[in-house]
């Protein structure tokens, strides 16, 4: 397959099947700005002449700054298109047919698992915005938007004093400049990596950032070690380095921009630039192997995805889009089906920036898959911060990141706006580089900017989720915003122009995620009529799922015993009654002690002195008659109306009528809605483990429990 040639490339043409990339009909313009943070970087060669990004981010020697904080327009190259549905059934030849009738040159087709991309070239004169308008215009064709050039945020790279201490340093406590930083000074590491036993910023190498975000703490409470997989869509990643090969998964490495596997043997083993080596240290440095760093979320695995051309480091619309339908088809595919969080330290400014195709698929990993995207915040010009909107940290769907001095400050030129989310360490963070004996300390190198404050956050994700798994992406952002320190900066007081919720604090949100998460069940789905029923009965204790799965059997039969367990949940408080007369309990079996516990405080009772009925089903009006035994309202008389007013009312049994009706006039048992838009009593009917949870919740709510 052809690879683009970007020199002549003008446009590209996305065309998506009804799996594709994006539904069709999210394609509409984005409500929110979206830019990318044009980090600066000054390379350790030059004395002088900052870098910083530009326009789609072309690099060009820095000019004197201005007071004016907006950034440059975003460059295109070319746009991007959707056929609607009656092209993807013709995967593309369609919509390739109407372009080149347009006089819309396709110069390439790519294939990918959820459709076709081409390629092509507007008319001779035209610009890209006149493509798309052309384009948009064609029959068949659903959206159309310029291809955006996004560019890698680079740290600024600082050499360390001349009498940097060497890796084995002792470790030194930080010396608190504000209430933000709070890492104890006999914090000790659970990693015995030389440099994150030293937490003192002054003291070179170091991972201060440790013990300032708390992940330190964290570890205590939470390491990663495999369980959870980090995609990094970057430069590549160096996936030789001595403190980064374990934690590498090189066979799914992936090169989005040439679409191709990752090529880990030529002269740059991964990684041209280094950018990405860095982002993938401060994630997933090996932890706890006696060399160099520990990355923050102790042993993720890490999916290198180059996004980025080989010549200057850019990356587009089509690039990325390419490296995110790689990455969901590992997961749909099994290979990795654990990636829960993407780290993209790149991006572009630009108030014009309606880059749609990218945000929906972003909205879609994460809505989904569970995938949460983390992004760089941005670094102004390296001496004044923007306040534009940039694309793709300023996304809904992503969490932005600003980037924190040592003392918990804001870096003064870390970019910020009401979009930003979250702020984290970025000063002088120390990682893994591509070239050996940077500063005399191997393979390693210490950056500044958001583009290290957000892998630093990305690693704190990927150890949230793997304290608590089946986390939601919206239960782990609510973790990490609730729990952020107040960032004390009189100088640069931001609390009323930007987003940030604040300096992450990575401990407290693991205790936070650990106390408020709601089970999630593989076989609960928020359009079901009892989600918030069984996350209600599972938070508060009453019930439980299937030990050793993820499943809570909702439309399963609800059994004697199961129905005496969720009883005693909420009300036995760990009482031990007498073993039960009934022969056909198990006394060593799970559900003997509260078996024991209803028969003996006369809420259920066997069918005889030698049955229980242990594994048989409840009915809908046994469950009403137990919960009226429960209240003591088994013999109370209860106005009969809502009772009558079921059509099937008479199908109940004479012995079960006045619990029933009670139930029913109480607002306990409220009747099953029918396809048909009727709602019946079904009193005979077998009762699921999820009416069994509704009756309860019913209960609790009317006071009556």
């Amino acid at each position: 397959m052809k690879q683009i040639k970007r020199a002549s490339l003008a446009f590209v043409l996305a065309v998506v099947l009804a799996t594709g990339l994006v539904p069709a009909g999210a394609l509409t313009a984005l409500a929110e700005p979206a830019n990318t943070p044009a980090e600066t970087s000054q390379d350790s060669s030059t004395s002088s002449g900052e870098i910083t990004a530009t326009t789609g981010g072309v690099c060009q020697a820095a000019e004197e700054p201005s007071a004016d904080t907006s950034a440059s327009e975003p460059a295109t190259d070319g746009i991007l298109v959707i056929p609607s549905t009656d092209s993807w059934l013709r995967s593309g030849d369609m919509a390739e047919h109407q372009l080149e009738q347009a006089g819309l040159r396709v110069t390439d087709r790519m294939e990918t698992s959820d459709g076709v991309i081409l390629a092509a070239e507007p008319t001779e004169g035209q610009t890209d915005e006149e493509a798309a308008a052309a384009a948009q215009a064609l029959p068949g064709i659903e959206a159309a938007q310029p291809n955006y050039i996004y560019s890698l945020i680079d740290g600024v790279e600082e050499p360390a004093p001349a009498d940097a201490a060497t890796p084995e340093a002792t470790a030194s406590p930080i010396s608190p400049t504000s209430d933000t930083s709070t890492a104890s000074p006999l914090a000790t590491p659970r990693a015995n990596d030389p440099f994150a036993q030293t937490s003192s910023p002054a003291t070179n190498p170091n991972q201060y950032w440790l013990y300032n975000a708390t992940l330190t703490d964290a570890w205590n409470s939470a390491t990663t070690d495999g369980s959870v997989t980090v995609a990094i869509l970057d430069s590549g990643v160096r996936a030789n380095h001595e403190d980064l090969s374990a934690n590498v998964l090189r066979n799914v490495a992936y090169d989005a921009f040439y679409d191709k596997p990752l090529n880990f043997n030529d002269a740059n083993q991964g990684d041209l630039n280094g950018h990405g080596t860095h982002v993938a240290g401060i994630i997933a440095g090996v932890a706890n192997n006696g060399i160099g760093i520990a990355g923050g979320s102790f042993n993720a695995n890490i999916v290198p995805i180059k996004v980025t051309n080989d010549t200057d480091s850019r990356a587009t619309t089509q690039s990325l889009l390419m490296g995110y339908n790689y990455m969901l088809s590992l997961v749909k595919s099994g290979k990795c089906p654990n990636i829960r969080v993407v780290n993209m330290s790149l991006g572009g400014y630009g108030s014009d920036i309606r880059d749609s195709l990218l945000g929906s698929t972003i909205t879609r990993a994460r809505n989904e898959f569970g995938i949460v995207t983390v992004c760089a915040g941005g670094n102004g010009d390296n001496v004044t911060p923007y306040t534009d909107p940039s694309y793709p940290s300023d996304f809904a769907a992503c969490v932005s990141v600003t980037a924190l001095e040592p003392d918990g400050t804001n870096i003064v030129w870390s970019d910020y706006n009401q979009y930003k989310d979250i702020s984290a360490p970025g000063r002088s963070i120390w990682s893994t580089y591509i070239r050996q004996n940077t500063f005399a300390n191997g393979p390693y190198a210490s950056l500044s900017g958001t583009s290290m404050a957000s892998p630093l956050v990305a690693g704190a994700f990927a150890l949230l989720f793997a304290a608590v798994p089946d986390a939601t992406v919206d239960e782990a952002c609510e973790a990490v915003y609730a729990t952020a320190r107040a960032i004390n900066d009189p100088v640069n007081d931001r609390r009323q122009t930007s987003g940030s919720h604040g300096a992450i604090d990575v401990a407290a949100a693991v205790n936070y995620l650990e106390a408020h998460h709601v089970k999630h069940f593989a076989d609960v789905h928020e359009a079901d009529w009892f989600y918030d029923t069984v996350n209600y009965a599972t938070s508060n204790g009453i019930m439980n799922g299937y030990a050793g799965t993820n499943l809570f059997g909702p439309n399963d039969v609800m059994t004697r015993e199961q129905a005496a367990a969720v009883l005693y949940n909420y009300l036995g408080n760990g009482a031990i009654a007498p073993a039960a007369p009934q022969t056909d309990i198990n006394q060593a079996d799970w559900y003997a002690r509260p078996v024991n516990w209803a028969i003996a405080t006369g809420y259920m009772n066997g069918y005889d002195s030698r049955t229980f009925g242990v594994g048989d089903s409840l009915t809908r009006e046994q469950v009403a008659c137990i919960i009226a035994n429960v209240t003591g309202n088994s013999t109370t008389q209860a106005n009969p109306a809502k009772f009558n007013a079921l059509p099937d009312h008479n199908a109940t049994s004479d012995w079960a009528r006045t619990c029933v009706t009670w139930a029913v006039d109480k607002g306990v048992i409220n009747g099953v809605n029918q396809p048909d838009g009727t709602r019946l009593l079904n009193p005979g009917g077998t009762a699921t483990r999820a009416e069994m949870a509704a009756v309860i919740k019913n209960a609790i709510l009317s006071g009556l429990l």
